[in-house]
């Protein structure tokens, strides 16, 4: 029969190796998720500039010692891309073109009840600014807000 310290140790190792699978797993699903949103075939083939970029987001999204965040979580099952500082404006346009289409019938109704200031479309942008620590400018807001808005009112649009 086995020791109490024997099945203890046993157990604490397979546990251990469990939990290191797993966040190795989680590691090559964030570096597979990172490949297939921005095209990138070989990192290696990047310029050192490129590469650091792509290093830090997926630092912020796993780490050795815990595996996958809740932003990890949205970016391998959802696609959202978590916005640093260095991030691209096409990153910060996707986010924002993301975050209004999931509220559009409110953002569209705020907007045609002509009720001053659409909170939501505020909200939106302040939540981006704080998450890539640069200011969004206000033209490029308003234009990718006239897409999907306009973009949804044609589809209700019936002839």
């Amino acid at each position: 029969m086995k020791s109490f310290d024997n099945v203890y140790r046993d157990s604490k190792r397979d546990v251990l190796n469990e939990r290191s699978e797993r966040i190795e797993k989680e590691h090559a699903q964030v570096v597979s998720a990172v490949k297939r949103i921005y095209g990138v075939d070989d990192f290696g083939k990047l310029d050192e500039c490129d590469r650091s970029y792509y290093r830090d987001l997926i630092n912020s999204v796993w780490s050795k010692s815990e595996g996958l965040n809740e932003k990890g979580v949205r970016l391998v099952t959802e696609s959202v891309v978590p916005l640093l500082e260095g991030c691209s404006d096409i990153d910060i346009e996707k986010r924002f073109k993301r975050e209004i289409s999931k509220d559009i019938k409110s953002i569209a109704s705020c907007l045609i009840a002509d009720s001053g200031e659409c909170l939501i479309l505020t909200n939106i942008k302040k939540k981006i600014e704080e998450e890539c620590g640069r200011k969004v400018p206000v033209a490029k807001a308003k234009l990718w807000i006239t897409e999907i808005v306009a973009k949804y009112l044609k589809g209700k649009i019936k002839l």
